[in-house]
């Protein structure tokens, strides 16, 4: 009897998912090290050469990858309440994937969109340099990025929800970037439940200055942008009350349900095609939980 309740208990902590004890560190890209910087672009641009998992149809690449799956759920990962946990656990799978194909050691970095907010030209991550995502556009070339890492870079994935052969491309604009400000974080950062902060987060400040202040291919609501997304947006808005707002979650799982058919839920279950398994809305509320281990510093 004693050794079948030792067997039995050692059967259940095998079971047990491992705590987060060391959260990865999340940082503004500006405060990466030149030598981080180039790690975080060499594992990006090898994640180009690796064979795609997802199952979709179009990708040539893992990187392209997570643009498909993107795609794929466009309608069901934008205005509804699981936009700010299925974006999460996107960038949580393209991170791991950057380390366990790429062997990227680092975090995720993100971009402090506040500080270039109405500057986007001058932003250190769209620079013409080795160090950068490149410059801007060529208004003469189908607005091409001809600088940078990914100079002339053919992508196959898009522009929306096409599957065509075609240039990275941007047309950044200062003015649109304008909503990235602080003032717009703020009105957000001030909102008291989810209720209210998913739509403002979604809609206002960095998110909708990301797209519009890349342009061009980056306008559209299929892609994804900048490193990081709103995630770190929702992750400060949840460390400022972490009690109550760690598993506060609403909304509906369709779009434009006023009444919902199906709420969003702890228990709704979220997709990342084939790239890694399922996980549940639950999974993600905490970045330093079960599921995920980081933060943002």
């Amino acid at each position: 009897m004693y050794r079948s309740i030792i067997f039995s208990a050692l059967i259940v902590l095998s079971t047990v998912k491992a705590a987060c004890t060391s959260p990865r560190q999340r940082k503004d890209w500006t405060a990466l090290t030149d030598t981080e910087k180039s790690s975080y672009i060499s594992a990006v641009r090898c994640l180009h050469t690796i064979t795609p998992v997802s199952g979709i149809t179009g990708p040539t690449n893992k990187y392209e990858d997570f643009a498909a799956t993107h795609i794929d759920q466009v309608s069901i990962i934008h205005g509804v309440g699981q936009f700010l946990p299925w974006h999460r656990y996107m960038v949580w799978a393209y991170e791991n994937a950057l380390r366990t194909d790429c062997g990227y050691t680092g975090a995720q970095p993100y971009w402090n969109e506040i500080a270039d907010a109405g500057a986007f030209t001058t932003s250190a991550l769209l620079q013409a340099n080795d160090l950068s995502f490149g410059g801007d556009g060529v208004a003469t070339n189908n607005n091409c990025v001809s600088t940078g890492p990914f100079a002339n870079l053919t992508l196959h994935i898009g522009p929306g929800s096409q599957v065509t052969n075609h240039c990275l491309n941007r047309a950044v604009s200062n003015r649109a970037s304008q909503s990235a400000g602080q003032s717009y974080v703020d009105a957000c950062m001030a909102k008291t439940t989810f209720t209210e902060a998913w739509p403002c987060i979604e809609n206002n400040g960095p998110h909708n200055a990301g797209h519009g202040g890349v342009g061009s291919e980056m306008i559209p609501s299929f892609t994804c942008t900048t490193p990081g997304c709103s995630d770190k947006l929702w992750y400060d808005w949840q460390q400022t009350s972490p009690s109550t707002r760690t598993n506060d979650i609403a909304g509906c799982t369709t779009q434009g349900m006023g009444n919902c058919a199906v709420s969003t839920t702890l228990t709704y279950t979220m997709s990342m095609a084939d790239i890694t398994p399922d996980v549940t809305v639950g999974d993600v509320m905490d970045t330093q939980g079960d599921y995920l281990c980081y933060e943002y510093v």
